[in-house]
């Protein structure tokens, strides 16, 4: 359990690449949010940018030189995992990670938060199919390719787990630093690889009914990055020794 004999500081990451046409909007969203719901932490907000080649640093910074917990790592290489581990390497008790399109519903951010706070446990997850989860998306395809990720993960990897792709998780920074070594995924299959390692080592995970709005632009291919990501997961299955 965390001490909480003072104020808990919590390290939100934001991965992005080329996101210039919506990460001031969701900045100012989450900024406005956070100031009013998170008044019992310390926190930050890290955009890490992974080789952007548009106007999105340049629009972070301007954010940044007027609200002083808002600041920018960039990055020479592209890489979801990459991005939120170089982010969550700067430190913090409590360490999160959301998408840059906000699309899990920012109410639902104290509820991921709070176990980790509590000790309760090590790691918290968005889980967009839970009993009471609502998950609002136009792409048939996707959410078809979805449910078939996550069965085969609970099968190849023995999870038990819903929902392993959400991006919005949050991890105590003492279960990251017993993880973190075995991280070695630097893209969209950061987060399953997450989730399997916390449970190979013992730690105890909290799974969050939210709700999702799908952005209707995606950066995953869902034909090379799910042959990638299933490649990914066997590997991983071989090196948990399953």
């Amino acid at each position: 359990m965390i001490a909480m004999s003072t104020p808990l500081s919590v390290t939100i990451v934001i991965p992005v690449y080329n996101e210039a046409l919506i990460i001031a909007d969701s900045l100012t969203k989450l900024l406005t949010f956070l100031s009013k719901e998170l008044l019992t932490y310390g926190y930050r907000i890290l955009v890490v940018d992974n080789a952007s080649t548009d106007q999105t640093a340049d629009l972070v910074s301007a954010i940044a030189r007027h609200h002083p917990e808002v600041s920018l790592l960039r990055l020479t290489e592209k890489g979801k995992g990459r991005a939120v581990r170089a982010g969550w390497d700067t430190g913090g008790d409590i360490l999160v990670f959301m998408d840059a399109d906000l699309s899990s519903d920012l109410s639902f951010f104290p509820a991921l938060i709070t176990p980790i706070a509590s000790g309760t446990a090590d790691l918290a997850i968005g889980n967009r199919l839970g009993r009471t989860s609502v998950l609002i998306s136009e792409k048939r395809g996707r959410k078809i390719a979805s449910q078939f990720y996550n069965a085969l993960a609970r099968l190849l990897l023995r999870t038990g787990i819903d929902d392993h792709q959400c991006g919005f998780k949050a991890i105590s920074k003492n279960a990251y630093a017993r993880i973190r070594p075995h991280g070695i995924d630097p893209g969209f299959f950061f987060d399953t690889e997450l989730i399997a390692w916390t449970k190979k080592l013992g730690f105890a995970i909290a799974q969050i009914d939210i709700r999702w709005v799908d952005s209707p632009v995606s950066k995953v291919s869902l034909f090379s990055d799910s042959i990638r990501m299933f490649g990914s997961m066997l590997e991983l299955a071989a090196r948990l020794h399953l």
